[in-house]
C-alpha cells in the first residue's frame, strides 16, 4: 500500500455505538463514504463538489465495497432514511433521485463530515503534517533496520569489544573448578581430610575416589561439585547412621560398579538406624493400649 499526502481520515470511537453498527453492510458503506469524500472543494466537469462530498453511482460504490448493487443500495437507503448520507442524481429530470441512483452520476454528501473529521483552520495543511509524519515515521523504522543490519554485519566480523578496554576482544570465562583427574583427585583427597568425617569414612571416601577413577573410568572433575553432593552427604549420613554403616553404603556401591553415593540402606546396617527406620506393629500397639 503506498501512503500520499491527504489520504487519511479520522473516525470517532462513537461509531461503536451507532445503532447500524452491527449491519456490517451499512457499516462497510458508510466508512466507504467518509474515504471517498473530498477533504476540500473541488468540481467534477465543471459541477461543483465540496467538503463532504464526492461523484459516483450505486453500482460503482458496490464494485468499490465488494457487495452486491442490492446490498449496496439497501445499505444507502439506510444511510439515507437516517439522515447520514444525501444523495443528488445530476440528471435532475427524474422525479424520484433513489431510483436511478444505479447508472447515473450521483453527488454523494456525508452529513456531518466536518464533525467526524476535526475541521481545522489550515485543512490543507494539517492533512500535509499527518501525511509527512507517517512518512517520517515509516522513514525511521527503514533507517532502524539498516542500521541493525550494519551491527550486524560488523559482529559477525570483528570480535565483541571488551568493556575493559577498546580493542581487546572479551574472553570467554574458564570454568577455574574442572581440573584433570589426577589434580581433582589430589584436591578432593585434601578435601577430605579437612572434613568433619571420621578417620575410617575418611580413608573409604578415599578409595571410592579412586575407585571411580581407576576402575570405572568415571573420574571427579570438579572438587567443588564433590564437596557439595557426595562429601554433604557422606557426612550426613555419619551422623545420623554412625561410620560402620556408613562405610558399609560406599562398599555396596563399589561392589555393584555405581558411579556415584547412595546410602538408601544405611538403616539397614544401623542398629539404631534400623530401629528407627523400621515400623513395630507390637511396639506401637502396646503403647496404645498403656
Amino acid at each position: 500500500m503506498i501512503y500520499g499526502k491527504n489520504e487519511y481520515i479520522k473516525l470517532n470511537r462513537n461509531i461503536v455505538t451507532w445503532s447500524r453498527y452491527k449491519n456490517v453492510n451499512t457499516k462497510v458503506v458508510y466508512i466507504h463514504c467518509l474515504l471517498r469524500a473530498n477533504w476540500k472543494d473541488g468540481e467534477w466537469k465543471g459541477v461543483p463538489v465540496k467538503r463532504g462530498q464526492f461523484i459516483s453511482s450505486v453500482a460503482k460504490l458496490a464494485e468499490e465495497c465488494g457487495l452486491t448493487y442490492s446490498k449496496t443500495r439497501t445499505a444507502l437507503d439506510h444511510l439515507i432514511i437516517d439522515g447520514n448520507i444525501e444523495t443528488v442524481v445530476l440528471d435532475f429530470s427524474q422525479e424520484d433521485s433513489r431510483k436511478h441512483l444505479q447508472g447515473k452520476p450521483t453527488i454523494f454528501t456525508v452529513v456531518g463530515y466536518d464533525e467526524y473529521q476535526a475541521v481545522s483552520e489550515n485543512i490543507e495543511t494539517d492533512s500535509q503534517n499527518i501525511s509527512e509524519n507517517f512518512e517520517r515515521i515509516f522513514a525511521t523504522i527503514e533507517e532502524i533496520k539498516k542500521d541493525k543490519e550494519v551491527k550486524n554485519i560488523r559482529n559477525n566480523n570483528n570480535p565483541p569489544i571488551s568493556p575493559l578496554g577498546d580493542g581487546e576482544s572479551e574472553k570467554p570465562k574458564k570454568n577455574t573448578d574442572s581440573f584433570p583427574p589426577k589434580e581433582a583427585q589430589e584436591k578432593i583427597s585434601e578435601i577430605i581430610d579437612n572434613s568433619e568425617l571420621s578417620t575410617p569414612v575418611k580413608e573409604k571416601l578415599k578409595e571410592f575416589v579412586e575407585y571411580k577413577r581407576s576402575e570405572i573410568k568415571k573420574p571427579y572433575k570438579s572438587p567443588k561439585r564433590f564437596q557439595s553432593t557426595d562429601l554433604k552427604q557422606t557426612i550426613k549420613t555419619e551422623k545420623e547412621y554412625g561410620a560402620d554403616a556408613t562405610i558399609s553404603c560406599i562398599d555396596d556401591c563399589m561392589g555393584h560398579g555405581y558411579q556415584g553415593l547412595f546410602f538408601n540402606n544405611a538403616g539397614k546396617y544401623s542398629k539404631q538406624g534400623g530401629e528407627k527406620k523400621g515400623f513395630n506393629a507390637t511396639e506401637f500397639l502396646r503403647r496404645y493400649e498403656e
